[in-house]
């Protein structure tokens, strides 16, 4: 299995049993440019199989709620 496959088949078991994930998209680094590295990391969490609906979640109001 390909290390992404695993990362992915994590995720959908994190989900899966009510972990909370946040968007993190690791921007400030190099390679990475605000905005446009959140929208991947979205995508990227709907391919791996999390409804677009958590995935907006975990980019918008579970970030505001941990911290609030």
């Amino acid at each position: 299995m390909r290390a992404y496959e695993v990362l992915e088949s994590g995720l959908r078991l994190l989900f899966k049993i009510g972990v909370r994930t946040l968007l993190s998209a690791d921007t400030g680094i190099d390679a990475e440019f605000p905005g446009f590295s959140e929208h991947r990391e979205l995508d990227s969490n709907v391919r791996a199989g999390i409804p677009a609906l958590a995935a907006i979640r975990a980019a918008t109001l579970l970030p505001a709620e941990v911290s609030a």
